[in-house]
């Protein structure tokens, strides 16, 4: 970043404390912060309107990953699913996770603005593409102030969603947007992510962590077309929130999107039927593996969905 200065203050760990990054005072400036990548070292950058960027603390890559697995496990040990986090802490999330954060404070609440880093190890166009959304678009988030301390932080769902580079708001509901928040972070934000794998399943190998989980979906066919159509969805809604782009037409078609996107060849696939099954498998070759399904199983072929595997990708060629 150009017309950075230093902070005065000392550095201070990860997360401590947060709300002295950013002011949630009524009235206070618009403040923007977020981690950069710089070499092997992580750099946490801050500034308000009219000043130029703050440097608040550099550490090296590897510690920064640590700290960052180390406060993610933390969080899931106290992780309510019925508490609604409060602006600070989704402020420091998607901080962590490499998005650009701004928050803006009034008297009547709090808006966070957010946009990822795009530094090319995640297709991001094509996430958004699959939430019906405008690639290069950013998220809103406000939060209504309590009337007492006491209270907590209620979201104000209505200016909740997504904003388009032309201006356009678009209410989303936050089960999405927590999705995207993951599927656009760049893929240098957390080690949890990574695959560690040395090998891979077609040599009997364990196959690389994912939060995408290998399952074989079966059902029994049926020509209900209700229940075909539940399935359907049900398919879309999976590969939505696992970051799996589809569904697409043949080989042919999966091929042009790997080579025209400059994805690898390595990574997940889902093979999507006709009746609404689907089986999910994991490959060092696209090309060669969708053409197998395609070719047993024929007119009963929907299309295929792919998540690419850059750091499965990675290892293959060390």
């Amino acid at each position: 970043m150009k017309n950075v200065r230093k902070s005065n203050t000392p550095d201070y760990p990860l997360g401590d404390p947060k709300v002295d990054l950013f002011s949630f005072e009524p009235g206070s400036p618009r403040t923007t912060a977020e981690f950069t990548l710089e070499g092997d070292e992580v750099v946490l950058y801050r500034w308000q309107i009219g000043s130029p960027p703050m440097e608040i603390e550099r550490l090296p890559l590897s510690a920064w990953l640590a700290d960052i697995d180390f406060a993610a496990a933390k969080e899931d040990n106290e992780f309510d699913e019925d508490l609604d986090p409060p602006p600070v802490d989704e402020a420091f999330l998607l901080l962590e996770l490499g998005w650009r954060v701004s928050c803006v404070s009034t008297a009547s609440g709090i808006t966070i603005s957010t946009t990822p880093q795009d530094d090319g190890s995640v297709d991001q166009d094509n996430h958004w593409r699959s939430f019906g959304l405008e690639p290069g678009s950013s998220i809103q988030e406000q939060w209504i102030r309590p009337a007492a301390s006491a209270e907590k932080w209620i979201r104000n769902s209505k200016s909740t969603g997504v904003i388009d580079r032309y201006g356009n708001f678009s209410e989303v509901d936050t089960e999405h947007l927590n999705i995207l928040k993951f599927l656009l972070a760049a893929e240098w934000t957390s080690s949890s992510f990574s695959s560690d794998r040395a090998g891979w399943h077609s040599t009997n190998n364990p196959p690389a962590r994912s939060f995408l989980t290998a399952d074989f979906l079966a059902a029994r066919d049926t020509n209900d077309l209700d229940i075909v159509r539940s399935r359907i969805e049900a398919v879309e809604s999976f590969t939505r929130r696992h970051g799996m782009i589809g569904p697409l037409r043949s080989v042919r078609v999966a091929t042009e999107y790997l080579e025209e996107t400059g994805q690898p060849t390595i990574g997940y696939y889902l093979v999507a039927l006709k009746n609404g099954k689907c089986y999910i498998g994991e490959t060092v070759n696209f090309r060669s593996r969708l053409a197998t399904h395609q070719r047993n199983f024929g007119e009963e072929l929907r299309g295929f969905f792919v998540r690419p595997d850059r750091t499965a990708a990675k290892l293959s060629r060390a």
